[in-house]
């Protein structure tokens, strides 16, 4: 690969996945390093919920992956 994913633990991608279909280069998507944690765009939500709700959703799912990698890392 010759860039900065070789030197990580893990590269984590926040974005939905079919963007990150669409978007991500190929050396990225075929690394076993890669970790797609799908987030979705507060913005761009048609929900009936407020941003400020769709923002602590996305930052739920955030600290939560956050844990689950450290206990990960951990065994």
């Amino acid at each position: 690969m010759g860039c900065m994913i070789d030197d990580a633990d893990v590269v984590v991608v926040l974005m939905d996945r079919q963007r990150a279909e669409r978007d991500l280069p190929k050396y990225i998507k075929k690394s076993k390093k890669y970790r797609l944690w799908e987030i979705k765009d507060v913005l761009g939500s048609t929900a009936c919920d407020s941003v400020l709700e769709r923002h602590r959703r996305n930052r739920d799912r955030i600290k939560a992956g956050v844990k689950k990698l450290i206990k990960e890392g951990n065994k």
